[in-house]
């Protein structure tokens, strides 16, 4: 039995801070000109002068041991905002589920993105004729992307061609891995310090937009690509 309390939310903070964690890593990624959004087209979005390189990835993290099912609410909620926004995405060469669930080889996901668009679409497709008891968050879903009138096969196959997913991420206690690459010049002792100050930096880069009262966070490649600081480079450090 759970002991979780009923304002717990832990899980879905976890999920926020991990989000952070794959935009600040893309970020080392930025070439010239390239710009990385959060939560503004989607939950991680680069915008490149390259149309090829942009994409728009939701990114879903889970703990513990967790399979991408066919009627996961994870991939056929985000399958859905991509269609039902499916105009605003042409700008995007890649829609990514970026996740840290597993596929196993019996799943109808299994090596998706070596499937032609066309079996794609008959996959999902199939995966909805049968009507069962309990589907009240599945159906929903499915209904909206093939019982929608405002939406033609092709249109769906358009947000198909472009759909991939990045399955068995790095859980969020080990994601600092990911970033090794980028750090060769920080200390190992160092590097998660750094990441921390980094992810500082990134969370004071919230802007107000004007008259909606929302806010956005932003991020170019000339001001904000990740450089290592001399106070990193050192053997070691405290904070004071």
């Amino acid at each position: 039995m759970s002991n979780r309390k009923r304002n717990d939310a832990t899980l879905s903070k976890l999920g926020d801070i991990y989000q952070y964690y794959i935009a600040l890593l893309d970020c080392f990624k930025m070439e010239a000109g390239d710009k990385i959004q959060i939560e503004i087209n989607g939950d991680v979005t680069l915008i490149s002068s390259q149309t090829k390189k942009s994409f728009q990835k939701e990114v879903k993290h889970h703990t513990g041991s967790y399979e991408l099912t066919d009627r996961d609410p994870d991939l056929w909620n985000t399958l859905r905002n991509w269609l039902l926004d499916h105009k605003d995405n042409l700008q995007f060469n890649q829609l990514v589920l970026f996740s840290t669930a597993d596929i196993p080889k019996t799943s109808v996901f299994y090596d998706w993105n070596s499937k032609e668009t066309d079996e794609k679409y008959n996959i999902l497709f199939n995966i909805g004729t049968e009507v069962r008891k309990r589907e009240k968050a599945f159906r929903p879903c499915y209904n909206d992307i093939f019982s929608n009138a405002l939406l033609a096969k092709n249109q769906i196959c358009k947000v198909l061609n472009k759909f991939t997913i990045e399955h068995l991420q790095p859980q969020i206690q080990g994601i600092a891995t990911r970033f090794t690459p980028y750090l060769i010049t920080i200390p190992a002792e160092n590097r998660d310090n750094y990441i921390a100050a980094l992810l500082g930096i990134a969370l004071k880069q919230v802007v107000p937009l004007p008259i909606s009262g929302k806010y956005r966070l932003k991020f170019s490649s000339n001001r904000h690509r990740p450089l290592p600081h001399p106070i990193y480079n050192q053997a070691k450090f405290h904070f004071r």
